[in-house]
């Protein structure tokens, strides 16, 4: 039975997606490219990625069939067969890098001493039962904790608000502005550029005259969390902590004081990652499984989600030492891959919808 999505989860899911990795990393990446214009990256990043969230439904939308057979429709079964090895890839290298960043951040920052690969094996089993229980239970998982994630962002702006110091922020683009634009760039990439892969959910939404509205929803609502945690982790800490603390969200976290009888409430931030990043993985590791299935021609498509996770496991233990290369490889090897397969994903798509529309 085919899995069904309503508009308001599938724009959930995207929020999810794009805020995952982002909210913990961007504000550090966008500082070191802009400076006191760091925020000015991210509200570059948002509004240029709004245009792809534009752009996305509009390559498989009003089509008949699943996610591959609109491609096979579109393209053809060998080019389709190419482009989904391509999104396989792409899907597997991101999920690894996400399993790996959370495994090091609370390795290092919240259960020291614990082995990473220990929490990497919890996280991917969890999420392996995740997917074998289904999309409509991810689906209604989101809408579940999406209010968590939502309180704990407030809880945030809230708390550090006394610690605000908008000097940080100034001179507004008077220097560092060619930077600031060029740090649009990596935001992008570990943001709107990858949510591509989510087009493989259109076909399992009840709706899809909404879903452009639910991407734009999904998106915009995590553009404005994007800004409002880099401007406050700029106003709160400043420009030269945020860059030198590869979680500098989490610092900013620590700064947090109630009537000075509470402080040190970053365990906040922690939800807010633990929340993001798990339907994030759950999302991309589903469409694994059902590519993996489409590629194999199998009938069932749960055979291939163990040992899948088991893949995960070996490769995000032997690719990613540790997290220092994790922040090097989004502004290198990662930027690349996620531009290249977006460009790769809409002109093959959208040349043939226009060829043919042609005809």
């Amino acid at each position: 039975m085919k899995s069904k999505l309503s508009p308001h989860q599938l724009s959930l899911l995207v929020f999810m997606n794009i805020l995952g990795t982002a909210i913990v990393f961007i504000p550090t990446i966008a500082t070191t490219y802009g400076k006191e214009n760091g925020w000015v990256s991210v509200v570059v990043a948002v509004l240029v990625g709004l245009i792809l969230l534009m752009l996305y439904p509009s390559l498989i939308m009003n089509g008949k069939g699943n996610f591959f057979d609109r491609i096979e429709y579109q393209i053809g079964s060998i080019g389709a067969k190419a482009l989904i090895v391509l999104l396989v890839l792409f899907g597997f290298f991101m999920t690894i890098g996400n399993i790996w960043s959370l495994s090091q951040f609370i390795s290092v920052q919240i259960l020291m001493g614990t082995p990473p690969e220990v929490i990497a094996y919890t996280i991917t089993f969890v999420s392996l039962y995740a997917i074998r229980s289904g999309l409509e239970v991810i689906a209604r998982s989101v809408e579940v904790f999406f209010l968590f994630t939502m309180m704990s962002l407030l809880l945030l702006a809230i708390f550090v608000w006394p610690e605000t110091s908008f000097d940080h922020l100034l001179p507004i683009m008077q220097l560092n502005q060619t930077n600031a634009f060029v740090g649009a760039i990596p935001v992008l990439a570990i943001t709107y550029v990858e949510v591509v892969i989510l087009i493989a959910l259109i076909p399992h939404v009840n709706d899809e005259t909404k879903v452009r509205k639910s991407f734009l929803i999904g998106g915009a609502l995590a553009g404005i969390c994007m800004i409002v945690v880099t401007v406050a982790t700029i106003a709160v800490i400043g420009v030269e902590a945020t860059t030198h603390y590869t979680y500098s969200i989490y610092r900013l976290g620590q700064n947090i004081q109630i009537a000075e009888f509470f402080d040190r409430i970053e365990g906040i931030v922690a939800f807010i990652w633990f929340f993001t990043i798990f339907f994030k993985i759950s999302t991309t590791f589903y469409i694994l499984m059902i590519s993996t299935q489409y590629l194999f021609k199998v009938n069932h498509q749960k055979v291939f989600s163990a040992p899948l996770a088991l893949l995960l496991i070996a490769a995000s233990k032997s690719s990613l030492p540790n997290i220092f290369y994790d922040f090097e490889l989004m502004r290198s090897t990662y930027l690349t891959l996620s531009y290249l397969v977006m460009i790769i994903v809409v002109l093959s798509i959208g040349l043939s919808r226009l060829k043919r529309s042609n005809y």
